[in-house]
């Protein structure tokens, strides 16, 4: 029995570093989406300045914006994956715990 609380301990000990870290990396990953936005609008800004000062920045094409949201996607289905991944690992300490 004692084995047993104290790998309870330990598993209760690693899932609340878990959460922790689920936490900082969603942080991350929201600094990270409008840092991504951030330097979109200044590119677009720094592309305005090089071109004619009559034309507006409006006119200009979206290909870096498109570039932008793919990557902000593929970093959405990335958290989504590891999150499914996370919610596994989850189980299987679940399982490996009750059969002791």
């Amino acid at each position: 029995m004692e084995r047993i609380d104290e790998l309870s301990w330990q598993l209760n000990n690693v899932n609340d570093e878990l959460r922790d870290l689920r936490t900082t990396f969603g942080q991350v990953t929201s600094y990270n989406e409008l840092l991504v936005r951030e330097n979109a609008e200044l590119k677009r800004k720094l592309k305005g300045k090089g071109k004619s000062w009559a034309r507006d920045d409006d006119d200009e094409p979206e290909d870096e914006d498109a570039d932008d949201s793919r990557q902000i996607k593929r970093q959405q289905r990335v958290t989504h994956s590891s999150e499914e991944d996370e919610e596994v690992e989850d189980e299987r300490a679940r399982v490996s715990l009750n059969s002791y």
